[in-house]
């Protein structure tokens, strides 16, 4: 499901960055801060098969000092076949600050997205449109439909349903990746961000599924933990992979036990 190098040689595979981006980005440039994102995490394998990678020390921001350390914690839940990552952000400041995680997860192009509607959609955060759909509570993005003109293309929403879903065509029957969390209102988001974008690279080899935790103020020497569960189940060969598809709703709302 993750994209690898072949894709993009810089943004591939899932990562964790901080929101707002207005906290690190450069005008006229986008590259996140390489000790949180690119740079070698200090990694342990506990006896049970816990994983937790630890980043170095963070003072990459030009609104403010945010001196902060990422860990990522994963470890897999048997019982729901499904695999849980903590991302903690601790303040090693000296005085409080307020952050939001960001987790950025690139996926293949030509799948199909779908989460539960909010209230506003954003479309046009960048050189073209981002096409979507709402029916039946949720909002669908079908990127096989993907008008590939020029440019990069990224929209943002509300939703509180707390997940979202993508859905990879596969010969053997096509695979649903569910990403569930903490669903946030538009009155928590970071500024700057809505609770769930997402993004269609150009030329069109990658699609991002951002979800952001609410923008909650940390406390010197205090954790902030956002928890986001994966889900990847294979779908019966045939099953209605179109907008709107209950098939697809269904599937993703008995894998979440809902």
């Amino acid at each position: 499901m993750l994209t690898d190098a072949t894709a993009n040689a810089q943004f591939f595979g899932s990562t964790l960055w901080t929101s707002p981006a207005s906290d690190w980005v450069v005008p006229g440039t986008f590259v996140p801060p390489p000790i949180v994102d690119s740079n070698p995490y200090t990694t342990t394998v506990s006896a049970d098969g816990v994983i937790t990678a630890t980043s170095a020390q963070s003072t990459a921001n030009i609104n403010g000092t945010k001196t902060f350390v990422i860990t990522k914690v994963f470890h897999a839940d048997l019982a729901k076949n499904a695999i849980v990552i903590d991302y903690k952000i601790t303040n090693k400041g000296t005085a409080a600050f307020s952050l939001s995680h960001w987790e950025v997860t690139r996926v293949f192009p030509n799948g199909l997205m779908f989460f539960p509607s909010g209230t506003t959609i954003k479309l046009d955060y960048l050189k073209q449109l981002v096409q979507v759909k709402q029916m039946g509570g949720y909002t669908w993005y079908d990127n096989s439909t993907h008008v590939k003109a020029a440019g990069e293309s990224k929209a943002g929403t509300d939703s509180s349903g707390g997940f979202v879903a993508q859905v990879a065509p596969h010969t053997k029957g096509d695979l649903l990746f569910i990403k569930a969390f903490k669903g946030i209102t538009a009155a928590a988001e970071p500024p700057g961000h809505q609770p769930v974008e997402f993004y269609c690279n150009d030329p069109h080899t990658y699609v991002e599924i951002e979800d952001h935790s609410s923008y909650d103020q940390i406390a010197v020497g205090a954790t902030y933990t956002q928890t986001v569960t994966w889900y990847l189940r294979r779908l019966r060969v045939g099953t209605d992979r179109t907008a709107g598809s209950m098939a697809l709703i269904n599937a993703a709302l008995t894998t979440l036990g809902r």
